[in-house]
């Protein structure tokens, strides 16, 4: 798919998704690093050649990040794992251009308090680009732009301690195709939303609609829709 999306379309930036709902991912790798040895040097080495073997499809691909979607342990749980993951990743091959992204549907406060402990445990550097904010589900009822005033609270209240510069833009709501996780969205829909937000990105999940026979709408449909109200 990723081969695909670089030769046939406009693909650049590959992410890998950990986690999700039920998944215990980030307990057990917390763990695995708390118990160190082999089984954390495993887990490191493994992530760092998986993503080290999607940058080397295509000179295209401009970086290979993580999206840590952590619901099943507090927010803090992903910053070992991304500081491992940074560091291993840069070592062996900094043009990759490691990057991570936090996919929250709750909790503000932690997760901000998660992106000044990566920071801190880098020593002044911040590879988290964003949050995906998930919008659907148990995140149903969030709203990015709230999100973002949360974000922009807590830079205000904690200068210098993030190594973020500004809250706009930094959150990036992921919308629903089908009723795999409501509520839904037409491309009329998630266009209007993300007006309504000011977002500057967005994405899409629960995406089992677009291979029915009956699909009312296409993946050019939905990224239609995320391209005219980012412009506009």
């Amino acid at each position: 798919m990723v081969a695909a999306g670089v030769t046939t379309a406009s693909c650049q930036r590959v992410w890998l998704s950990l986690g999700g709902a039920g998944s215990e991912t980030f307990t057990n790798i917390q763990t695995i690093l708390n118990n160190g040895g082999t089984a954390a040097t495993n887990l490191i080495n493994n992530l760092v050649a998986l993503a080290t073997s999607l940058k080397a499809l295509s000179g295209k691909i401009t970086s290979v990040g993580f999206d840590m979607d952590n619901e099943d342990a507090s927010p803090s749980a992903v910053v070992p794992l991304i500081v491992a993951l940074y560091n291993k990743g840069i070592s062996l091959l900094p043009a990759i251009n490691f990057q991570f992204t936090f996919c929250p549907y709750t909790d503000e406060d932690d997760w901000c308090a998660a992106l000044a402990s990566v920071y801190s445990g880098l020593k002044g550097v911040q590879p988290v680009v964003g949050f995906n904010l998930q919008t659907y589900s148990g995140g149903a009822g969030n709203n990015p732009v709230t999100w973002t005033q949360s974000l922009a609270n807590y830079l205000t209240a904690h200068p210098n301690t993030t190594g973020v510069s500004s809250a706009a833009g930094f959150i990036l709501p992921i919308l629903s195709m089908d009723n795999m996780a409501s509520p839904t969205k037409t491309p009329a829909h998630m266009k209007a939303d993300l007006k309504n937000w000011g977002s500057t990105g967005a994405s899409f999940w629960a995406t089992q609609a677009l291979f029915q026979s009956n699909q009312t709408y296409t993946w050019k449909d939905y990224a239609a829709a995320i391209a005219a109200a980012i412009a506009s």
